[in-house]
């Protein structure tokens, strides 16, 4: 059975859950706040740092109306 009542299992369970998500961000950024930055990026749960395109992050601002109405 996947999930018994076994304390060792849950543990293992929620270290290998744990495990899969360290590369998502710690904290989440907006479009907006990435743009004022000069580097944009995202640090990971991990100390990873995602460095993201400024040019694609402003060509997605261009699709999105209310930014592109703030221009």
């Amino acid at each position: 059975m996947v999930f018994s009542n076994n304390y060792a299992d849950k543990k293992i369970l929620i270290m290998t859950i744990q495990t899969l998500n360290q590369h998502l961000p710690g904290k989440r950024l907006s479009l907006s706040d990435l743009l004022k930055m000069d580097k944009p990026g995202i640090k990971g749960r991990d100390n990873t740092f995602f460095v993201i395109d400024k040019p694609e992050l402003e060509l997605i601002s261009q699709s999105i109306p209310r930014f592109s109405e703030a221009s």
